[in-house]
């Protein structure tokens, strides 16, 4: 008799179990996982958040431009901007947010 490797919603918690220990390493735990795939997988899901980011590019750069305005009324968050000698004034830190937004959507062109 073959052993299950798929885990259906009938299957008892005491099933699930003994699967996992006597087969967990060979077996994919993520639904609808083709093994020796995983390239392809990261290149699709690389398109979809890069198509997501795209869509939603104002939505990202307003909120972090409004985390960065907050952050400048913080006199902690400021203190430490000024002692790492690369920011030396609010301008200055708004040309480094830019600076990083533009990395930030080089990351996710396709």
């Amino acid at each position: 008799m073959a052993v299950k490797t798929q885990v259906t919603d009938d299957d008892t918690a005491e099933r699930r179990v003994h699967l996992l220990m006597t087969k967990g390493k060979e077996i994919g735990h993520d639904p609808g996982e083709t093994p020796g795939n995983e390239e392809e997988e990261k290149a699709v899901l690389m398109e979809e958040a890069s198509k997501y980011f795209q869509r939603n590019l104002f939505s990202f750069f307003v909120s972090m431009l409004a985390g960065l305005v907050s952050l400048m009324y913080i006199p902690s968050v400021m203190k430490v901007l000024h002692t790492s000698g690369r920011v030396k004034t609010r301008l200055g830190s708004f040309k480094r947010y830019l600076e990083t937004l533009n990395h930030v959507v080089e990351w996710y062109k396709v």
